[in-house]
């Protein structure tokens, strides 16, 4: 299997992705920056939604009736994007991403440890190392998260008007204005993200036997206890904080399945030794061509939709492996586990 340079990025670049999910760095950088400049108005808020986002029927999450600046809450916005169907290319492949899941996880965690003192919403640079400790980063890693926002802080000059912001918000000194808040979290973790070991043929086909066989709420989605037992394996935060796994969805289990094989590339600790091994690039670059071909973003592929897309691989892309371009032979839906484990036969 071999790509053909020469065409592939033409190829990409003419598709249209149907939706994408999660929170990439450009996106977070966005809202960070109309946090800070005091432009979170209503109006503001829903044509960035609209606009950069794609979303078409935005809904703003206010708490109030209000066109005051501030006046969304960070933390419902944030999740609100991340869950939301957006029609702007997320390109996976290209951009780091963090899914739904783990939006949801990292912001209850920070929640807790802001609220332990009574801070509604941010956290200060001191108390950064205990909540990246819970979510098992290693010491060396905090320590460069710590450094790196250190050399920030000292930077960054502070106006009398930022003076009085900080006693409104009850800072003991100018030096913490340097406040970390929701979205500025979200980086952090987007930044200390492994790039994980990828997929294998064990894993992926554990993952269509997964997804015919999981437990399903009544709304179609995964059950909640069947997700949270995934996260833990991953061993990604101390075990005080497992009840914060159980994430409510209603989703489709298609499309959550896409969200957590994702994560399984990118945070499993297994080393494959193999070969049939999908990197994490790989991956994510099959997630772009699965979601730019699910037209009806329903997370499957029809029959059509799945020949749609070998004839562009046989076109554009792929040399063709010993077996043959794969076939969906009893014309049924593809979901990205079945899609993924076809996909193999060019790597082996």
């Amino acid at each position: 299997m071999h790509f053909k340079s020469s065409v592939i990025l033409c190829a990409l670049y003419l598709l249209t992705s149907a939706w994408s999910i999660g929170l990439n760095s450009k996106q977070l950088w966005v809202i960070t920056k109309l946090y800070k400049n005091h432009k979170v108005t209503e109006k503001n808020i829903t044509q960035l939604m609209k606009e950069f986002f794609g979303i078409q029927e935005p809904k703003t999450p206010f708490d109030c009736d209000s066109n005051e600046a501030n006046s969304v809450d960070l933390k419902k916005l944030l999740l609100a994007l991340a869950y939301k169907d957006k029609k702007t290319h997320n390109r996976y492949y290209e951009n780091q991403t963090l899914t739904p899941f783990e939006v949801e996880f990292f912001l209850s965690v920070f929640t807790e440890h802001a609220n332990s003192s009574d801070q509604d919403g941010y956290l200060s640079l001191q108390q950064l190392p205990g909540v990246l400790k819970d979510l098992k980063l290693y010491d060396k890693e905090i320590e460069k998260v710590v450094a790196k926002l250190k050399v920030k802080q000292k930077k960054r000059n502070f106006s009398k008007d930022a003076y009085m912001k900080s006693k409104l918000l009850n800072f003991n000194s100018i030096t913490a204005q340097f406040i970390i808040t929701e979205a500025d979290f979200l980086l952090i973790m987007l930044e200390t993200k492994p790039e994980g070991y990828g997929l294998d043929r064990q894993q992926i086909e554990k993952f269509v036997d997964f997804f015919n066989n999981c437990r399903k709420t009544d709304s179609g989605s995964i059950e909640p206890m069947v997700i949270q037992k995934i996260f833990i394996d991953f061993g990604m935060a101390d075990s005080k904080h497992y009840s914060k796994m159980l994430f409510k969805s209603n989703r489709s289990a298609a499309n959550e399945l896409m969200e957590l094989m994702l994560v399984t590339a990118e945070r499993s600790r297994t080393e494959h030794t193999k070969r049939g091994v999908l990197d994490t690039y790989i991956v994510k670059f099959f997630l772009d061509e699965f979601v730019s071909h699910d037209k009806d973003s329903d997370g499957f592929l029809s029959h059509e939709e799945f020949v749609s897309w070998v004839q562009l691989a046989r076109r554009e892309m792929f040399d063709e492996p010993k077996g043959g371009h794969p076939k969906n032979k009893d014309g049924s839906k593809t979901h990205f586990a079945k899609f993924l484990k076809m996909m193999i036969a060019y790597y082996e």
